[in-house]
């Protein structure tokens, strides 16, 4: 007798069935969720990297979430399909991010109702602190960001798309949005708070070049030297600060300085408003004749819980100046700092290396910004030549 065939047990026939019929889908979903809003496009470019001789380009990413794990080599950022602002003959899915540039400035342009990058990264305020230089400020968009940690963010926005060509790159003379190597450094960030404050920072400074008397190009990344300062050219000072929802870059150019290597620029930002333990940290930061000295800007209507995060703050901002010359780490206890009711501040330093590092002479300004939610300080140090 022939032995009957086994047939397999219904359910998992069903399984199988089911597990084949899904698998279809997702393929299908997936081909269709790239045509409709953009494919994955490389993108030759020349980055002088020869780890980078390609860029990856996706639709969208989170920005609550590292784009990938530190160490791979590609550079990650989003593409832009809009179908009005290309010729009908070529499919959005085949376009690179080097046709926008020779249309307008990305960053005029609102792609399919979507943001721009001043939309996203507002200007909050700016103003002028000679000699120190000229202060941008941005809105950082942390509540959009924090109230809705899985929606994806069209970042093609934030891109200049002259650092993909030849032709772009002499189309666009002073560019105010970011290179590729920039957004991939923000985006494998750890935290939120670190991508935001970063993108921030590198959209003023690269603002902030456009707006000099002499504006000034900058085609390379600018990324960050071993303290996290931004590292640029010579001939173009910098220094970046973040709180909260605020990114500023204080910015000069000393191109036409001949003694530009003896003097550096610092900016910090600080919450007004004491907290708690604000008075813990008073021994640790100011010196004693600081603390004797708390009080004095009460007829602006400054506590001395404060006035003594004010000096906290232009401490922070003397070591960011500093630092450049002394490459080392700049004790509280090291610079004696005292804000005037106008405005300016009296720095005097006692540097632990004595007349070995240097004699310098600094000088400070502060404001209340951001309708008296923070601070703002500046300083300005030179080192002085002696001559024998």
């Amino acid at each position: 007798m022939t032995p009957a065939l086994r047939r397999p047990p219904p359910t998992l026939s069903v399984i199988v069935l089911l597990l084949h019929m899904g698998l279809i889908s997702m393929v299908k979903a997936r081909g269709s969720w790239s045509r409709s809003l953009t494919a994955r496009v490389e993108v030759k470019e020349a980055f002088r990297d020869q780890n980078a001789a390609f860029v990856d380009c996706h639709s969208r990413v989170r920005l609550s979430r590292p784009t990938r794990q530190p160490g791979a080599s590609s550079y990650y950022f989003t593409s832009v399909t809009s179908k009005s602002m290309y010729p009908s003959t070529v499919p959005p899915c085949s376009i690179c991010l080097n046709t926008v540039v020779s249309t307008s400035r990305a960053s005029d342009i609102c792609f399919d109702g979507r943001l721009t990058a001043e939309q996203l990264f507002p200007t909050s305020f700016e103003l002028d602190m000679p000699p120190m230089g000229h202060v941008l400020a941005l809105r950082l968009p942390v509540s959009s960001v924090s109230q809705d940690p899985d929606r994806e963010w069209d970042l093609s926005i934030l891109l200049d798309s002259s650092t993909m060509d030849t032709v772009s790159r002499s189309a666009a003379k002073f560019p105010t949005l970011l290179h590729p190597k920039e957004l991939d450094l923000a985006m494998n960030m750890s935290n939120l708070d670190s991508r935001l404050a970063f993108l921030g920072g590198r959209l003023a400074l690269r603002r902030s070049l456009r707006k000099l008397p002499q504006p000034i190009r900058i085609e390379q990344a600018v990324l960050r030297d071993e303290k996290g300062a931004p590292a640029l050219p010579s001939h173009v000072q910098a220094s970046i600060s973040h709180k909260q929802d605020l990114a500023i870059c204080l910015l000069r150019s000393v191109e036409e300085d001949p003694n530009r290597a003896l003097s550096n620029i610092g900016v910090d930002i600080e919450i007004c408003q004491p907290r708690p333990s604000t008075n813990s940290i008073a021994t640790r930061v100011l010196t004693r004749r600081e603390q004797d000295e708390l009080g004095g800007l009460a007829s602006l209507g400054i506590s001395g819980e404060s006035e003594l995060l004010l000096r906290f703050s232009l401490k922070e901002s003397v070591y960011k100046a500093i630092y450049p010359f002394l490459r080392r780490y700049v004790a509280f206890q090291e610079a004696e700092v005292t804000p005037h009711v106008d405005g300016t501040s009296t720095i005097v330093l006692f540097l632990k290396g004595g007349a070995a590092e240097g004699l310098f002479e600094a000088e400070g300004h502060w404001r209340q910004v951001d309708n008296g939610r923070f601070f703002l300080t500046a300083v300005w140090v030179r080192k002085v030549e002696i001559r024998s």
